[in-house]
């Protein structure tokens, strides 16, 4: 073994382990010494008096009903990904562009959340504790799951990027919608209370304005993408170097063939 190939071995080790405990890293939730005051405050909603409109998204045009002004304040617990393999109702041409689960108020109040574990499906944010003193402590009712839409572009790019552990401000309505020509009785709609039965709140949520209050660990996002784009780099060159190498092989045979 040359000493590139010892040196290219020892950074896909060195970028796996990194991704791993990136991974680790950005599946644990930030301790509530971090929260900020604005995120324990309850959502905000109030009847709205915007009339329907229509934009369009990926060359496709959507309708959308305002149900109420709605404003919300939260920590992101979890949050679907919708470029999974086992994602069968999301898509990158999907107007859903995420779905963030958030907590607030007392939920977060002495790292109640971090004895929890979250969880998101498709269109679903499953919670749940072994611990009964925990479970009886959280109230299903100051968390919500939230599917979001948005017309303006920069919005959408920063709605892909959140991130469990973000604190976040979000302001827009709720709403319901569909593809243009569609008959309503067929839109996705919003819960309209926070107290709903079944799987809880679960908003259709049009955003207009968003603010990270507070990046969960954007180094170990960063650490992650980093490590996953050396791993992919090293290997190519290993690929690309293998063929060098039985080339010149080939090459140094062929010329002792012909001598």
């Amino acid at each position: 073994m040359g000493k590139t190939e010892r040196i290219f071995n020892f950074l896909i080790i060195f970028a796996v382990l990194v991704w791993l405990v990136s991974w680790y890293q950005l599946r644990e939730l930030p301790d509530s010494s971090t929260i900020q005051p604005e995120v324990n405050t309850a959502p905000t909603q109030a009847k709205t008096e915007r009339m329907p409109f229509t934009f369009n998204y990926r060359d496709t045009d959507y309708r959308v009903v305002p149900l109420a002004d709605y404003k919300l304040q939260g920590l992101i617990v979890t949050h679907n990904n919708i470029n999974a393999w086992y994602n069968y109702y999301h898509d990158k041409d999907s107007v859903n562009l995420k779905d963030i689960c958030v907590i607030w108020g007392e939920n977060i109040a002495d790292n109640i959340y971090q004895k929890m574990k979250f969880k998101s499906g498709e269109w679903t944010c499953y919670f749940e504790s072994w611990d009964s003193d925990t479970w009886r402590v959280f109230d299903p009712n100051k968390l919500s799951n939230n599917h979001l839409l948005a017309k303006d572009l920069s919005l959408q790019k920063k709605i892909r990027n959140l991130n469990i552990g973000d604190q976040v401000y979000l302001e827009g309505m709720l709403v319901s919608y569909g593809k243009a020509g569609l008959d309503e009785k067929y839109y996705r709609a919003s819960s309209m209370s926070r107290t709903d039965s079944g799987n809880h709140s679960c908003e259709t949520f049009f955003v207009e304005k968003l603010e990270v209050i507070k990046a969960g660990k954007p180094n170990w996002h960063i650490a992650k993408e980093v490590s996953k784009y050396l791993f992919l780099l090293i290997i190519i060159l290993k690929i690309l170097l293998f063929f060098v190498s039985h080339r010149k092989v080939l090459f140094s045979r062929k010329i002792n063939y012909i001598i």
